[in-house]
């Protein structure tokens, strides 16, 4: 298993291991982060396509955000503060 960049890296490259995460085909996911763009800005410490990666993720997997938190790398109140605020 893949954790922290080295999770978010695998995703970006890898058509299979990126839909067994989320879900979604490469060409879908990059639409979505395309069509978030207009509506959610880069963080500090996390881009748009991490953002939108890391909803999907506990989305599809129905995972928890401590959960994703131990995948992505980064703390469980970055991750919350972020996701919550861009995607509620």
């Amino acid at each position: 298993m893949c954790l922290g960049p080295a999770w978010l890296a695998r995703c970006l490259v890898d058509d299979l291991y990126l839909y067994e995460e989320t879900r979604l085909r490469r060409s879908t996911f990059k639409a979505l982060v395309t069509h978030c763009r207009r509506h959610v800005k880069d963080g500090r410490q996390i881009e748009v396509k991490e953002k939108v990666l890391t909803f999907l993720y506990v989305c599809a997997q129905g995972a928890g955000w401590r959960e994703a938190k131990h995948r992505y790398g980064h703390s469980l109140s970055t991750i919350t503060v972020y996701v919550h605020r861009d995607f509620a």
